[in-house]
């Protein structure tokens, strides 16, 4: 019985890393769209929100941090680039 909670338990959290994962692109896609729109503040709230998701994405804070540099905010932008 053990193993079988154990082996759900892994189940489950595969499957949630997957979800945020593809969740994150969704993000990442549509931060895009407003960036490539005129739109940065929505931009950064998307990458942001992919960047919470995925942590290590790393896409997500580049052009985050170029869209910061866009709106003349440098010191976030340095964050990100960092």
């Amino acid at each position: 019985m053990k193993s079988k909670s154990i082996l759900l338990t892994i189940v489950i959290l595969l499957f949630s890393i997957g979800v945020n994962a593809q969740s994150a692109k969704k993000f990442f896609k549509t931060a895009e769209k407003f960036a490539a729109n005129g739109n940065y503040t929505d931009a950064i709230a998307n990458f942001s929100t992919a960047i919470e998701l995925d942590p290590t994405y790393a896409d997500a804070y580049y052009h985050r941090a170029q869209t910061y540099e866009i709106v003349n905010d440098y010191k976030l932008a340095m964050l990100d680039f960092e």
